[in-house]
C-alpha cells in the first residue's frame, strides 16, 4: 500500500507538484490534478487532503501570505509565510522558500534528536531561505539575522533561542540541547554556544 501524506493548506489558490511531475491544485472552489487525492477535512479556510507521499514536493500560490504543511508518520514539513512565490518541501532537503521580502514561520522535525519534536523557526529573508536537517541539527542559508527557534521535545522539554549570526548561512548543532545549549556556527566558521530559555 502506498504511503499517504496529509497536505494541509490555507490559501485562496494553490498548485503542488510531486517528484514524478504529478499535480494537485485548488482554484478557490475546486480541487483537481493528476495525482490521486482525497479531501479528508476542512476548517476555517484550511483544507486537509490525503495524497501519495513523494521524496519532494514543489508548489506555488499567488496569495501574499499562505501556509502549507506536509505530514506523515515519518516526518513533518510546514510553513506560514508572506512574500513567497514558490516553495519546495522534502524529507531529506527540508524547506526552501523563494520570493521577495519574505517573512516566515517554518516547522519541521529533527530525526537526530531523541524524543523527536517539532523545531520552529521564525525570521526573514530577502529572496530565498533554505533550512535543511543535518545529523546534528540544521543548516540555514538565506535568512537575515536574528533567527528565532523554538524546540518542543518530549524528552528535553521546550527550548527557545534567539540566534544572532554573521552572514546569511548558519549551522545549528543541537547535540548539547540536554544542557540547554545550541551551538551556532556562522559563515565565518565561528562557533558560539547559545543558551536557551528552558
Amino acid at each position: 500500500e502506498e504511503t499517504q501524506i496529509t497536505l494541509q493548506f490555507h490559501a485562496s489558490s494553490f498548485e503542488l507538484q510531486n517528484e514524478a511531475g504529478k499535480t494537485f491544485s485548488y482554484d478557490g472552489e475546486d480541487l483537481a490534478g493528476t495525482m490521486v487525492w482525497e479531501l479528508v477535512g476542512e476548517s476555517e479556510g484550511e483544507l486537509y487532503v490525503s495524497i501519495p507521499d513523494s521524496s519532494s514536493f514543489s508548489g506555488k500560490s499567488d496569495d501574499e501570505r499562505y501556509s502549507v504543511t506536509l505530514e506523515n508518520r515519518e516526518y513533518s514539513r510546514g510553513f506560514s509565510a508572506a512574500g513567497v512565490q514558490e516553495f519546495q518541501l522534502s524529507k531529506e532537503n527540508g524547506i526552501v522558500l523563494n520570493g521577495s521580502d519574505i517573512s516566515f514561520k517554518l516547522s519541521m522535525d529533527a530525526a537526530s534528536l531523541p524524543g523527536v519534536g517539532l523545531i520552529r523557526f521564525q525570521g526573514c529573508a530577502e529572496e530565498t531561505v533554505h533550512i535543511m536537517p543535518t545529523d546534528e541539527g540544521f543548516h540555514v542559508s538565506g535568512a537575515i539575522p536574528p533567527l528565532w527557534i523554538t524546540i518542543t521535545n518530549s524528552e528535553l522539554g521546550k527550548h527557545d533561542a534567539n540566534i544572532i549570526f554573521l552572514g546569511t548561512e548558519v549551522q545549528l548543532d543541537l547535540s548539547k540541547l540536554d544542557e540547554s545549549i545550541v551551538i551556532v556556527t556562522d559563515s565565518g566558521e565561528v562557533s558560539t554556544e547559545v543558551h536557551t530559555n528552558h
